[in-house]
């Protein structure tokens, strides 16, 4: 059996299902959103990021499915059990075609590195300005 996800056109109910049982203290293995606590006892903080592009066309429904999941993790990280997010789809996207990762971090079609270089850089500048409460 495939494991669901957006390449294999997983419903966009069950990823969210599943990101919600992943992060809810209600469901068994969940991580707790403020309950599940490090070796220290400081709280472990969850956070989601959007999905960067794949490189799809606007017309493949997977894409319709990564762009419509994106807009609701933004809208509602919370809501998943996450604690802030981070937007991994923004910092990468070709800023005229969003579907399409920005050519300035491929060589020959395929992501090199500036483009991990570039999703490092995201996510340190986000941990860098989230509220102190969110010690990493």
């Amino acid at each position: 059996m495939e494991h669901p996800n957006i390449l294999n056109n997983t419903s966009k109910t069950l990823i969210e299902t599943n990101l919600t049982n992943t992060m809810k203290t209600a469901t068994p293995g969940g991580y707790a959103r403020h309950r599940a606590f490090r070796p220290d006892g400081t709280p472990q903080h969850v956070i989601l990021t959007t999905i960067p592009p794949l490189g799809l066309s606007t017309t493949d429904p997977r894409e319709t499915l990564r762009t419509a999941l994106d807009n609701d993790i933004r809208a509602n990280y919370t809501q998943y059990g996450a604690d802030e997010i981070v937007d991994l789809d923004t910092a990468i996207a070709d800023t005229t075609n969003h579907n399409q990762i920005n050519p300035t971090y491929l060589t020959g079609g395929q992501p090199d590195n500036t483009y991990y270089t570039q999703l490092a850089h995201t996510l340190a500048d986000a941990v860098d300005t989230f509220p102190p409460t969110a010690t990493l």
